[in-house]
């Protein structure tokens, strides 16, 4: 495990910085269309640090990433198995709506209220 950090869970303030940093636009644009991304993660990490405070290794902040699109992407089938008198897709992923707002492009709106977006058209 690399400096020792490697187990460590994930604070929800982390989580929020590393949502922060991959709402960037330029940084969303370059996690599209690059494969290698390690110099993108590394980036990622500089910026959580020099932004937050928060200490994270690049492989941490990849990790974490795909983590958070795996996660996103179950609860998104398991409110749609689920069926509409379950809740929202929120119930199964707590970063459910930030991480939804970053995939399709709205980004963060720098922090504010999500809620407050618009409903995602059919066939999404």
């Amino acid at each position: 495990i690399e400096s020792g950090l490697g187990g460590r869970h994930w604070t929800d303030d982390e989580v929020r910085a590393l949502l922060c940093v991959w709402a960037d636009r330029r940084v969303r644009e370059r996690l599209k269309c690059t494969l290698r991304n390690k110099s993108i993660f590394q980036e990622m990490a500089r910026q959580m640090q020099r932004k937050f405070g928060v200490v994270r290794n690049w492989k941490q902040c990849r990790t974490k990433y795909k983590n958070l699109k795996y996660d996103y992407k179950t609860a998104k089938s398991a409110h749609t198995a689920g069926g509409s008198g379950t809740g929202g897709p929120g119930k199964y992923m707590k970063f459910f709506d930030e991480v939804e707002a970053i995939l399709l492009d709205r980004g963060l709106d720098n922090g504010t209220d999500l809620s407050t977006t618009k409903p995602i058209p059919a066939g999404f």
